[in-house]
């Protein structure tokens, strides 16, 4: 069984793709933020986040005329060593869901560029929560996305700018961010999930 088709075509032996689906339960998941603002870049800063392409972006972003006054969120302990640009924040810390939900449920947009990832917790995660994220094109990122969000190669700045800007409109954010969360509920709920798994069973 694999997560991913990306995982499954790799393996040595025929898989079931299950979808995977989020460790949040629902019951957990914070109403639908009806204000949005900042963008966010969650979880360890470990090297295969690909964080200094997406804060080059992000400084391309904010001296571009698609810039909002929003900040780029680092939500995250790990062993980044970079310089910010800015209006760019590290909350450098571990966080309980409890407390990063709500940060990451009002943000415009959530970077998942990495560079290497058969999956993401985090993509689900910001679906979950109604918020887009913005992948690479890197393993199963692509595979994971709403039909209308396409992946931004995983070494192009500009692109990933635009992709930002994109999202920097607030009306513009919340209408993608609650077609991202109808896909997460059509093909990654814990329902969802649990039946393809039961049919694989």
């Amino acid at each position: 069984m694999a997560f991913s088709e990306h995982v499954a075509k790799r393996l040595p032996y025929p898989a079931s793709v299950v979808p995977l689906t989020s460790d949040v339960l629902s019951r957990d998941v914070p109403p639908a933020a009806p204000e949005k603002r900042d963008f966010v870049l969650y979880g360890r800063m470990s090297p295969y986040k690909n964080v200094p392409v997406a804060l080059a972006a992000w400084e391309r972003h904010v001296r571009s005329g698609s810039y909002q006054g929003d900040r780029l969120l680092l939500l995250g302990d790990g062993p980044l060593d970079v310089d910010l640009p800015e209006q760019c924040e590290w909350r450098r810390e571990r966080y309980t869901y409890a407390r990063v939900l709500p940060l990451i449920s009002h943000a415009k947009g959530s970077i998942v560029h990495y560079r290497h990832a058969t999956q993401s917790g985090v993509q689900l995660l910001s679906m979950q929560l109604g918020v887009t994220p913005i992948v690479s094109d890197s393993g199963g990122l692509p595979e994971f996305q709403p039909v209308d969000e396409p992946a931004v190669g995983v070494d192009d700045v500009e692109g990933l700018a635009a992709a930002i800007g994109g999202l920097a409109d607030p009306e513009v954010a919340w209408k993608r961010g609650a077609a991202s969360r109808m896909h997460f509920e059509q093909v990654f709920s814990a329902r969802e999930s649990a039946e393809v798994l039961a049919g694989v069973l």
